[in-house]
């Protein structure tokens, strides 16, 4: 068996730094291994030099109200940086323990020193880490919020805050849920729930918009960007949120400004369009007079007879429809509004509806239409308002670049639809 003196003697060795000093003189009067080794002195040469010799006149003004401390009766820590006159400034956590003869006396102290520089370096440099990414993500302009797999949220930035004005202390530990409508909010933890279950995605790694709501109720559009990552066997998502309601706001006006822009250009063609428009107005309606003047006038001299009636009477229906529909069609160009989504439309009616309501000007310039059209029935998904619009401005252009030219003026006009490629006006 090891003698007790041998593992008394193992264990001093194998303690952090450790002096002992009498109470009288705070002289040395033992010292181990690791102690020699901070402070570089000779282990013979130790015993009765004074621990201030040592350690350093302002090492030993730190520590010495915590020898006091010991020599009063009382265990003293401390945990702060010392100045020592061998190896410099050490950041250190330090026990003076009174050591107490048999009568109760204290008759010296025992001093033990653990260096935690080295640990209190790596913890200055995560704290700095931790603080320059907070600073960072507290400069982001979007939104950053992480959650766990339960939907609480763990973290979240300033911009997160100013997004939806809920303070932090609002914030974390409650579900992420709270910063979304209906129905959304209802279903997230579900959505959570069997993502976790099936690996499915639908919005992570891929992004998409959606729409946030305040703490006052009101809800805003947004960009949301979803990452994951797991720690310690847990399933973790960081969203990126971007307000958008500036840019939908942009997009809104820059739409109202080209519907009205358009609106403000069709009636422009209209006005260069009026005398032709009220030429194919009054032809129908003239025809309308002239007819019914003849059928009173039969009518009066009793010379009216029922096949007369019958065919004249057909006749002013179909001037008159001729009529309603001229108006109409300038009525629909005209018309102000939302632009219309695509839909289906025949090209070669929307260039044949332009030619009508284009027929007096054609007329006018000596303008002789030389139009095959090709498409059939194919349709291809157009706002059709907008290219009546082209398909005018182009005739038009057409028509006045020929009226200065001698003898013949013919325009051209030819549309195909192939069956791979869609209909195109030629």
């Amino acid at each position: 068996m090891e003698h007790p003196d041998n593992r008394q003697q193992l264990v001093q060795a194998n303690l952090p730094a450790l002096n002992a000093s009498r109470a009288a003189d705070r002289h040395h009067e033992l010292a181990n291994h690791l102690y020699f080794s901070w402070f570089g002195v000779n282990p013979g040469a130790l015993r009765g030099v004074p621990v201030r010799e040592v350690i350093g006149a302002d090492a030993y003004a730190v520590l010495k109200p915590h020898y006091e401390e010991a020599l009063g009766g009382r265990t003293s820590t401390f945990m702060g940086e010392v100045p020592y006159a061998a190896g410099g400034r050490r950041f250190i956590h330090g026990t003076a323990v009174p050591l107490i003869a048999g009568g109760g006396d204290v008759n010296g102290v025992l001093a033990l020193a653990t260096d935690l520089t080295e640990h209190k370096l790596i913890e200055q440099a995560l704290d700095a880490a931790t603080l320059r990414g907070q600073t960072v993500l507290d400069t982001a302009v979007d939104g950053i919020v992480t959650i766990d797999e339960n939907g609480v949220m763990q973290s979240c930035n300033t911009s997160v805050q100013r997004q939806f004005g809920f303070r932090t202390d609002e914030l974390i530990g409650r579900n992420v849920s709270m910063l979304m409508p209906s129905p959304d909010a209802e279903n997230h933890d579900a959505y959570l729930q069997r993502y976790l279950k099936t690996g499915e995605k639908h919005i992570i790694g891929i992004g998409r918009e959606v729409t946030g709501r305040r703490k006052d109720g009101s809800e805003f559009p947004m960009e949301l960007a979803v990452g994951e990552f797991v720690e310690d066997g847990r399933h973790y998502f960081t969203g990126f949120i971007r307000d958008v309601t500036d840019r939908k706001l942009a997009e809104w006006e820059a739409r109202t400004h080209l519907n009205e822009l358009a609106h403000v250009t069709r009636l422009s063609t209209i006005h260069n369009l009026a005398s032709g428009l009220a030429h194919e107005i009054n032809q129908p309606l003239t025809a309308v007079v002239t007819m019914a003047q003849a059928l009173l006038r039969a009518q009066r001299a009793g010379r009216l007879e029922p096949a007369a009636l019958e065919s004249a009477l057909e006749k002013i229906v179909r001037q008159g429809v001729r009529a309603g529909s001229i108006i109409q069609q300038m009525r629909d160009f005209i018309g102000k509004g939302e632009t219309e989504a695509p839909s289906p439309q025949v090209i070669d009616d929307i260039i044949s509806g332009v030619l009508q309501l284009l027929e007096h000007e054609i007329e006018q310039n000596g303008v002789r239409i030389d139009a095959r059209f090709n498409t059939g029935s194919t349709s291809i998904s157009v706002n059709r308002i907008q290219i009546e619009q082209v398909v005018l401005n182009l005739l038009q252009n057409a028509i006045e670049a020929m009226a200065g030219e001698e003898g013949e003026r013919v325009l051209t006009i030819r549309t195909h639809g192939p069956r791979r490629d869609p209909p195109c006006l030629e």
